[in-house]
């Protein structure tokens, strides 16, 4: 099959979920035996692949972005347009003024909320007229998907992102777990729904609990933020840069629990891999996490530090058992790729099933 994957940004210029969707989608749609193209913040990458490069990119303004991805589904003719964000809609709408083009399968990025589109009324547009293009929506969570179609009225089908779990487990193999009691924060710092400074307030109720306990923030964070999280802790915070995502690996490893206490998170990747690395992983009983975390004990009321520390207090117990390792790599065993790519392969077959072929793809 050949298909042509589309986001605006990729990693490392941008470090969040959905760019880390795009390198590892690619990277399993090729070792399956499919011919896959990319657009991303440069040109189209043809066959090499984007995995692991280190070179910076700028993202593309939007408009100069959307007719890239025109000219790259011409130049290419892909049987698929994989687009994981609403800008490749408006690409893929441009390319259809020219001729037939190949079906768009449209990758929803977070909850959607009409709310937050209203106060950008031209993406909101783009949202909107988008999702109603696509052949096949994809949201990552039956959260995202419910707010799909309160807000917005679009049916979408629920696929989980996947992670290499026997390649994360095998990296943390290498790296001792830390002899201090170590919580990792590995979100967007700078991010509020990340909710970094809610784990502060927790772990000041449990430093006299737990001796030696210490913060790691895998995020690119500025003295003075280190030095803020630090006072209103009360343990020491130590920043780590992680330009590569393999390099993830050895944190979680470091660590006792990793904990992502953010609200509004449509999946929660950094879960997945922590628990693929046999540690326990913490977050809120909001969005799209309650269906990433299958430990009820480690989930946390949102916005309540109270409670985020008795989730801690629990989860770093649990961390010091026999039996944890295998118990998280028995809840990350279902969002690895092997589960979860022929997922999104059968939906690329249903969606070429439901349409007409193209007359270069009959050819």
């Amino acid at each position: 099959m050949r298909i042509l994957l589309t986001h605006p940004t990729s990693w490392p210029a941008v470090r969040r979920g959905m760019e880390r969707l795009f390198a590892d989608l690619e990277r399993y749609l090729r070792d399956e035996g499919h011919e896959v193209h990319t657009v991303t913040a440069r040109r189209s990458s043809g066959s090499r692949p984007v995995h692991g490069r280190l070179a910076r990119r700028i993202p593309d303004p939007a408009v100069t972005y959307q007719l890239r991805v025109a000219l790259a589904i011409r130049r290419h003719r892909p049987d698929i347009v994989h687009g994981l964000h609403y800008l490749d809609g408006a690409g893929h709408r441009l390319a259809g003024r020219a001729g037939e083009v190949a079906p768009l399968v449209l990758h929803i990025p977070g909850i959607p909320s009409a709310a937050a589109l209203a106060w950008r009324p031209y993406h909101g547009t783009i949202f909107r007229a988008s999702s109603r293009r696509a052949t096949a929506v994809i949201a990552m969570s039956r959260a995202a998907q419910s707010a799909l179609a309160r807000d917005f009225g679009r049916r979408a089908v629920v696929v989980p992102n996947g992670v290499f779990t026997s390649e994360m487990a095998a990296l943390a193999c290498r790296v001792e777990r830390s002899e201090r009691p170590t919580v990792l924060f590995p979100g967007d710092a700078t991010d509020s729904r990340k909710r970094v400074h809610l784990l502060a307030d927790a772990l000041a109720l449990l430093r006299e609990s737990f001796p030696g306990l210490r913060m790691l923030v895998a995020w690119p964070i500025d003295e003075n933020t280190r030095l803020t999280l630090q006072a209103r802790s009360g343990v020491p915070v130590e920043v780590r840069d992680v330009p590569e995502p393999a390099m993830m690996a050895a944190l979680y490893a470091e660590a006792w629990v990793t904990c992502l206490p953010s609200v509004d998170e449509a999946f929660g990747l950094v879960l997945v891999e922590s628990l693929a690395c046999g540690t326990p992983a913490v977050g809120a009983r909001h969005g799209g996490v309650p269906e990433v975390l299958g430990e009820p004990a480690w989930l946390a009321e949102p916005d309540d530090a109270r409670d985020l520390a008795r989730t801690l207090e629990r989860a770093l117990a649990d961390s010091s058992t026999p039996q944890s390792p295998t118990h998280c790599s028995e809840l990350a065993a279902p969002f690895d790729w092997s589960a979860v790519g022929p997922r999104l392969v059968t939906l690329y077959e249903e969606v070429l099933e439901s349409r007409p072929r193209l007359a270069w793809a009959r050819s």
